[in-house]
This record gives C-alpha cells, sequence and structure tokens, in this order.
C-alpha cells in the first residue's frame, strides 16, 4: 500500500518484461484525491502478463487499477499486456471524466483479457489514441460512469463470452451476452485466497462460457469447468471466477471465503 504524490504508478512500475502472478495490488493512490495516472499498476511500454491476481481499491486518474503506456510513448517500446484470471474492483478516481481502472494511452498497445472480471469501479477500459483490446471470458459491469469508452483509432475484438450490464464495450459475437446484470456478489475479504466477485446462484455468468478458450483454472485455481447451475452438464464459467457450491459446515465454524470450505 502506498501512496505517490508527483508521479504515476502508486503500486507498480514494470520494466523488460514483467510476470505478475497470484498477487494483491490493493490500496495504492497516486497523489492526493488519486488526480494523477495509474494506481494499481503503470506499463511503461513494456511486456506484462498479470495472472490470478486482483487489483483492487486502488486511486488515480485516470488508469485507477492499470496504466498502460505512457503520456508520450516515444522513449519507449511498444506495451503488450495478457490479463488472465484477474479481478479489477473497486478503483476509483475522483476526477469526473477521467474514472477508467484501465487506460490505454499507446496507439501501439495490445492487450489481450482472458477470463477477467471488471466491476464496480468508478470506471471501466478507455483508450486515449488508439491501442488493440482482445477479450474473451470476461465481465465488464457494474461500473459507475462507463463500462468501455473507446476512442475511434482504437479497436476491440471479441472472443465471445463476454458479458456487460450496458453496451457500451460494442461486443458482437454470438455468444456475448450484453444488457445483462451479472448478478455478482460483493468483494469478498480475501481471508484465504485472493479477494473475488463471486457469482450469486442464478447468475447468467455460471456455465455459460462455450466460445473463447479458456484456462484450466480460475483465479483461485478451481478447476474448470464445473457444473455450477445442476443440469449434470461441465460448462466453464464467465470471468475471473468459477461458481462452486459445496457442502457448506452448518455449525457456524466455517469464515472467510466459503468455497474454500466445500466438497471437492
Amino acid at each position: 500500500n502506498s501512496t505517490l504524490f508527483f508521479g504515476s504508478g502508486a503500486g507498480v512500475i514494470t520494466a523488460d518484461h514483467t510476470v505478475i502472478k497470484d498477487s494483491t495490488i490493493a490500496e495504492n493512490s497516486t497523489a492526493m484525491g488519486g488526480a494523477v495516472m495509474g494506481g494499481g499498476v503503470w506499463v511503461r511500454d513494456d511486456w506484462v502478463a498479470i495472472s490470478s491476481s486482483t487489483i483492487s481499491g486502488n486511486a488515480a486518474s485516470p488508469g485507477a487499477a492499470l496504466l498502460i503506456g505512457s503520456p508520450n510513448s516515444s522513449g519507449y517500446g511498444r506495451s503488450i499486456v495478457t490479463l488472465e484470471n484477474v479481478t479489477i474492483a473497486d478503483n476509483r478516481s475522483e476526477i469526473v471524466g477521467e474514472t477508467s481502472s484501465i487506460t490505454i494511452l499507446e496507439s501501439e498497445a495490445l492487450v489481450w483479457l482472458t477470463s477477467c472480471t471488471i466491476a464496480d469501479n468508478s470506471g471501466g477500459i478507455e483508450t486515449i489514441s488508439g491501442g488493440e483490446v482482445l477479450m474473451g471470458s470476461t465481465i465488464v459491469a457494474l461500473n459507475r460512469e462507463m463500462n468501455c469508452s473507446l476512442d475511434p483509432l482504437s479497436r476491440l475484438t471479441s472472443f465471445g463470452d463476454n458479458l456487460e450490464d450496458g453496451v457500451s464495450c460494442g461486443f458482437d459475437h454470438p455468444t456475448d451476452l450484453v444488457g445483462v446484470d451479472p448478478m455478482l456478489g460483493p468483494l469478498d475479504d480475501g481471508y484465504f485466497g485472493p479477494a473475488t466477485l463471486v457469482p450469486l446462484i442464478g447468475s447468467p455468468a455460471i456455465d455459460s462460457a462455450t466460445a473463447a478458450p479458456l484456462p484450466s483454472h480460475d483465479q483461485r485455481g478451481v478447476p474448470r469447468p464445473f457444473d455450477g447451475d445442476g443440469d449434470e452438464l461441465a460448462i466453464s464459467d464467465r470471468g475471473s471466477v468459477e461458481y462452486r457450491p459445496g457442502v457448506i459446515f452448518f455449525d457456524g465454524f466455517e469464515f472467510g471465503a466459503g468455497w474454500r470450505w466445500s466438497a471437492p
């Protein structure tokens, strides 16, 4: 946890091929009220792979969770960023119009999201001057100002199974769900594992990912696919979490992330 008063990248500043795995980047802030860019991670024209991690509770404007590129990228190279099984939640900015949790500044950036959940932030994904975004089996919803704000020079390609509760991302694959509430629970405390947004019973994210190639486990290490809706067909879920109901103790002893107390 850190606060940076002048500059960008309060949590992590990447350089020369960076891998972030099984990590939590939380409660970082740039300047007072998050008025400088890149609160959680600043990718400075680098190759970065982020997996099985949570970026939450960070403050900056824009790029409260993740800033990709530099205001002047001419001194660096091209950013290539992959995110797999990542939860981005509760990141914020207090600057009106600059509320994105993921901001892409670089015109040549390539950002690939697979099985991610981007929800309950002040804003979602924003491109400033181009860049390419590839998405599959990712939930973008419940962000307070917008889910996606894409400039005309950028391109977003859906590989299917994405879910948005609005229409701003422009998902157009036949398996995408648009204008649909994902029915997510609150960000849990992460006491026994990473803090995540678990789908609630009846969520359209459960057992509905049929198109995009998915990782073999979810963010917490739970195997995919699992029959989460009880129809005897094991199908993967959209987003970073595979819903797995189990047998929970009835004596009140269990606490924290309930899935760790569940029978396999």
